[in-house]
Formats: structure tokens, C-alpha cells, sequence
């Protein structure tokens, strides 16, 4: 091991002798040590003895790049970021590459819509999640500022982490989550959550150890504004009721017109005749039949409060 300046000094002739070799064994050795050389030139070597890295100077002279690990058969990469990866391929420049995310963790960057983003990251999840167990080991897929995040990720992309659990990420906020199975037994497993808006807004999940349902955000506190149901029974008989075929599959059925229903109540149903996805085809009105169920609720209290009214009547001539 052996450093030197690069500049062999006036002397005697074996002073001169000694410099020199001394020079030549920095160089054969890349300048090796516990620590950097004092004097240092853009894009020189540095066997740095402490880690067991090669660096190399930068072109401003200003920090050290480590190259690769000369104790293992390792090759050394900066962490890099988002804007600037660490690895990147021929002429593709800092737009394209890997860089390290977190501990343990690497990301793809690509372009979209002129800017850099995350497509993919693979690696370890130091932090816990809502049911309180670390992720471990995570793939996160998209477009994503923040690929390691568990609890919030901007743009829109796939996680798949320890557990099988899987989450969708729309707008700035998980979407959909699957499997979110935990150690919180009071929850017996919501397997599948979905949030619109940053909010919880219903979920597949066991109420009790043998029943598996699917869940309504219901709790007081998402609501305000709360009044009593206007009366029900009027419009429960302005629906109509039909059979017919549905002709995809040749079966026949008994159910709601999607358009009808929508007039008496819109609540159930989703879309309109005018919808179309991105690819310009028809997106069909749909209903959704557990919408209707207060409306059922309220019209079958009304009816159970006009029987009790008319038993009363009955009684009341019945004796006399």
C-alpha cells in the first residue's frame, strides 16, 4: 500500500530514487489506504482500505465514486435517485435506470410525460403496516414518486408484498387492497379493502370466523347531515318489476331495468346510456342491488306500522 502527491521532488539522486518508486508503487497500487490521499486529481484511483472499495475521483475533483468492492466479487453503485439513477445504459442518459430507493431496495426509472418516474422497485419494506407486521419483502409496479411507501403512494401503480397482500394505487391513495390479513383478530381479516378519495369506503371480509361479507363504510363518523328516511312505500310500488333474457348468455332471469329503476331510484343505479370507456366502447348502466335494501327496509317498517294500526282497529272492534 503507498500514497503519494504525483509530483517527484528535487533532491539527491537516491532521494529522487525513492520518490519515484514511491510515486510508481502509488500508482500500481491505486494510491491504497485507511484513508484518501491528501492530494488528489480528477478521476484518479483509490484503493480505500476501510470498506474495501475502488473509487474513483469525480471530474470536478470535489468526491470520491466508489467503482466496485475488492473484497467480494461485488460491484459498488451509488444510491442515486429518482431524477439521477445510478446505473443507466449507453445513450440513454440519467433518464433511464436503477438507482437504490431504500435499504435493501432497487427501482427502475423511466420517463413519462417528460418527467422522471419510478416504474418498478423490488426489494425490502422496513416499515409496519396498518395491522401492525412488516411487509418484508415488497414488489411495487408503476408509477410511482414514492415506491416503498406503506401508507400513501402518488400516482397510480400495482404492490405486492409479504403475505400474499396485494394493492392497487390510484390518485394519490390505495385503491383497492387485497388480502390484508393481520394479527388483529377483532378484524378476523378484511381480505379486501377499497378506499376512494384517501377513505375507506367498503371491504370483503369475515364478520365472524365462519362468514365472509361484503362491507359498506357505515361508521357515524363518516357521516353528517343525519335525518330520518322520507317515506318509501310509494316508491317501492312505482318499480317495475320483469323477466327477461339476458342475451349473452341465452338464460333468462327476473329483475330491474337499469333506466327504469334509475328514475325512481338513482342511488342504485351507475352510469348512463351515454358511457363509453377509454377505448370509446360501451360501458353499460349497471345496479346495485344492495342500494335498495334501505328502501326495502323503510317500506317494510311502514307496512309492519299500518298491520300494527289495523290489528289495533280490529281488537278494538272485535271487542265491542
Amino acid at each position: 500500500m503507498a500514497q503519494a502527491d504525483g509530483v517527484v521532488a528535487n533532491g539527491s539522486g537516491s532521494a529522487v530514487r525513492a520518490d519515484i518508486n514511491n510515486q510508481l508503487a502509488a500508482i500500481f497500487t491505486n494510491h491504497s489506504g485507511a484513508s484518501a490521499p491528501s492530494t488528489t486529481y480528477a478521476y484518479q484511483f483509490w484503493v480505500d482500505t476501510t470498506s474495501g472499495d475502488l473509487k474513483i475521483r469525480n471530474g470536478a475533483n470535489s468526491a470520491w465514486i466508489s467503482l466496485r468492492s475488492v473484497t467480494t466479487a461485488g460491484i459498488v453503485f451509488p444510491a442515486g435517485s429518482e431524477a439521477v439513477p445510478s446505473v443507466t445504459f449507453a445513450t440513454d442518459g440519467p433518464d433511464y435506470g436503477f438507482y437504490r430507493p431504500s435499504a435493501g431496495a432497487v427501482a427502475f426509472v423511466t420517463q413519462f410525460g417528460n418527467a422522471d418516474h419510478t416504474l418498478f422497485s423490488i426489494g425490502k419494506d422496513n416499515g409496519t403496516d396498518s395491522d401492525g407486521v412488516a411487509d418484508g419483502p415488497s414488489l411495487y409496479w408503476g408509477m410511482q414518486t414514492n415506491p416503498t411507501a406503506t401508507s400513501n403512494t402518488t400516482g397510480e401503480g400495482l404492490i405486492i408484498s409479504k403475505r400474499g397482500r396485494i394493492r392497487a394505487t390510484c390518485n394519490n391513495s390505495f385503491s383497492a387492497v387485497f388480502n390484508r390479513v393481520g394479527t388483529d383478530t377483532t378484524r378476523l381479516g378484511a381480505l379486501v379493502v377499497f378506499r376512494t378519495n384517501g377513505q375507506q369506503c367498503g371491504r370483503i371480509g369475515a364478520i365472524t370466523a365462519g362468514t365472509v361479507s361484503l362491507l359498506d363504510g357505515s361508521d357515524r363518523r363518516l357521516k353528517d347531515n343525519i335525518t330520518d328516511m322520507p317515506e318509501a312505500k310509494s316508491r317501492i310500488n312505482q318499480i317495475q318489476m320483469h323477466r327477461f333474457r339476458l342475451i349473452s348468455q341465452d338464460i333468462y332471469e327476473e329483475g330491474f331495468i337499469a333506466q327504469e329503476l334509475k328514475t325512481v331510484a338513482p342511488e342504485a343505479v351507475m352510469g348512463s346510456e351515454d358511457d363509453v370507456d377509454e377505448n370509446g366502447d360501451v360501458e353499460y348502466m349497471g345496479v346495485g342491488k344492495a342500494e335498495l335494501v334501505p328502501l326495502l327496509m323503510k317500506g317494510l317498517q311502514e307496512a309492519f306500522a299500518e298491520i300494527a294500526a289495523l290489528t289495533s282497529r280490529i281488537e278494538t272492534l272485535e271487542a265491542g
